[in-house]
């Protein structure tokens, strides 16, 4: 069995080993409060016709489906990718440590890295605007966060698998991440988009993560809805992880 002390090492040097990384640094940690800046400073006084509720609240939800996406989808996409290129995977095999801890260890280190992120974007809406205000469950929207990785990290593990070399992987994951975020109503508004892709931000998992975090934020989640979303990104979890194993196990 793998120790607790052990397993916190490996965590920590799972974290340190990706943040060594400067781009990966920036983008996680530097770069949606860059983001934030430039959405609060441009629609930040707006208010919601129906609910009153100003942009400014909607800030958090709209980064951090921002950064799941980003941290998953170019971030631990490239990460996989390099190590498989370079045999770092192969080698992780003869790890005294089981698979499955393997899988716990990685987890643990990008979800602390992911929460860090968070809590920073967080602090700086609270600190720069007026008017912020949290209405919701901070335990609905942790446990929403930790669902919404596990369906994008799915992706990448799946990108991550494909049988190319890491720099095509790399191109991949962000041709989809920027696909999904154009399409998930945070840089256009979903009534703007064309109708034939307008269809395509309902079942988006950076819209659906956007809006239940933002229904949760401001109070104004519907159980029917939110289990309706989260089911879908349960759903994207699933059939992610089942392709992955299928598509390892037929190249083995």
């Amino acid at each position: 069995m793998t120790s607790l002390p052990v397993m916190r090492a490996y965590v920590r040097l799972e974290i340190l080993r990706f943040l060594r990384e400067p781009i990966a640094l920036f983008f996680t940690l530097i770069f949606p409060i860059v983001l934030i800046f430039i959405f609060g400073g441009s629609f930040g006084a707006h208010e919601n016709a129906s609910s009153g509720v100003s942009y400014y609240n909607s800030l958090v939800a709209i980064d951090a489906a921002f950064l799941i996406g980003n941290f998953t989808l170019m971030g631990v996409t490239n990460d996989l990718a390099n190590q498989k290129e370079a045999g770092i995977t192969e080698a992780a095999s003869l790890l005294p440590i089981r698979s499955w801890h393997r899988l716990v260890i990685e987890s643990a280190a990008y979800l602390m890295i992911v929460f860090v992120s968070v809590a920073l974007v967080t602090a700086y809406v609270f600190c720069v605007y007026r008017g912020v205000e949290f209405r919701g469950s901070f335990l609905l929207f942790a446990v929403t966060l930790v669902v919404a990785y596990f369906a994008f990290v799915s992706i990448a593990k799946l990108i991550a698998s494909l049988n190319f070399s890491a720099r095509t992987v790399q191109l991949i994951g962000s041709t989809i991440f920027f696909i999904l975020l154009f399409t998930s109503s945070i840089v256009i508004p979903k009534e703007s988009l064309p109708d034939t892709v307008s269809w395509f931000t309902s079942i988006s998992p950076m819209y659906v993560t956007y809006a239940l975090l933002e229904s949760i934020w401001n109070n104004t989640m519907e159980w029917g809805r939110y289990g309706l979303q989260m089911a879908g990104l349960v759903s994207v979890i699933v059939v992610f992880r089942v392709a992955t194993r299928i598509l390892v196990r037929a190249r083995a």
